[in-house]
């Protein structure tokens, strides 16, 4: 499947783009950590993951992320399986645990995570994701919010991915078309796994809005889009906070506001080459940062005010020389945000 994305943006004030309702409960990530040549991912791991998938669907995110050589690894699912702890497959997680589970435990496994799931669904969620889905000649936008319900400090990140509902491909012990179940393939998100939302504390009632464009995917009715609320901890490693799922093909047919073209007034950011471009639409405040995927700013190419019109900023030279994956972060007048991802090879 083909990824197309454009541009993510979120703002710090009331306006919304989309008119979703926030859905204030707390969802649980489930996880396998599989592989198509794995025997066991095949055996009892495929049988616990059927039982899962039958008792928790409506309250839990639930993804197989493929890893280690799998037919079915992306680069997203391969660093989805290996941001949790251990080694080895098939594996098992309940939003960052492992679950301990042998081939003379699943029975137990199975009810010990449906306790889990319905135990966390019963328990107020600290933030929870608005989401909405359009459709207009083949793009679809994933519009949405996160809304803070508690005050959290911490380094806070957002995924959005890409999860294909069945795949038909080999697994060792069922055969080369076994129908692979909720496989996790690419982010809509900049980075390979998420991208920073915003560092620092955050109070009760603050809503970051987002919004990314898939263009012409392959099999729509098939992909399901999955929410996370990620807090970046001190190894480096991803904690689940929340999440939201929905079907692409589940579109929103009374969407928008008064105020639909609220972006208009700022301007957007792109990258091409070497060049960051930076199009202003007004007289205004702005910055414009160079960002890592942590939210670390690297390099500031502009801020003050800055007049309508294009321009052109050179990348420095430290990043042309660097591989990795970077932001470009486009502010202005402190309240509306736009970004680009920048891949150096």
């Amino acid at each position: 499947m083909k990824k197309g994305i454009l541009l993510f943006l979120f703002c710090f004030s009331s306006s919304l783009f989309f008119a979703q309702e926030v859905s204030e409960v707390q969802m649980t990530l489930l996880t396998k950590r599989t592989a198509t040549w794995c025997p066991n991912c095949g055996t009892y791991g495929w049988e616990l993951f059927t039982n899962i998938l039958a008792d928790n669907s409506e309250k839990a995110i639930i993804i197989a992320a493929h890893y280690g050589g799998s037919d079915l690894e992306t680069l997203t699912s391969g660093l989805f399986a290996t941001n949790f702890p251990g080694g080895g497959q098939p594996k098992f997680f309940v939003n960052n645990a492992n679950q301990a589970i042998t081939p003379s435990t699943i029975d137990d496994a199975r009810i010990s995570i449906q306790n889990q799931v319905n135990l966390f669904y019963q328990q107020p969620p600290q933030a929870a994701f608005g989401l909405s889905i359009t459709e207009e000649a083949g793009t679809y936008t994933v519009g949405g919010l996160v809304r803070f319900l508690a005050e959290l400090e911490g380094d806070f990140q957002l995924g959005i991915y890409q999860v294909e509902k069945t795949v038909i491909a080999n697994q060792s012990q069922q055969g080369a078309n076994a129908e692979h179940k909720q496989v996790l393939t690419y982010p809509l998100t900049g980075g390979d796994l998420s991208e920073p939302l915003f560092s620092g504390l955050v109070t009760a009632g603050t809503d970051f809005n987002f919004s990314y464009d898939l263009v012409n995917p392959a099999d729509a009715d098939n992909i399901e889009i999955v929410a996370i609320l990620w807090e970046l901890d001190g190894d480096g490693k991803l904690q689940f906070i929340n999440g939201a799922k929905k079907d692409l093909i589940d579109v929103e047919t009374n969407v928008g506001t008064e105020e639909p073209a609220e972006d208009a007034r700022y301007g957007s950011v792109s990258v091409m080459d070497d060049l960051v471009i930076l199009e202003n639409n007004a007289s205004q405040y702005v910055q414009l940062d160079l960002i890592d995927i942590q939210g670390r700013v690297l390099y500031t190419f502009y801020q003050d005010e800055l007049d309508q019109g294009t321009y052109q900023y050179q990348l420095p030279e430290v990043i042309r020389q660097h591989a990795g994956v970077f932001i470009i972060r486009a502010i202005w007048n402190q309240q509306f945000v736009r970004t680009a991802k920048l891949v150096q090879p």
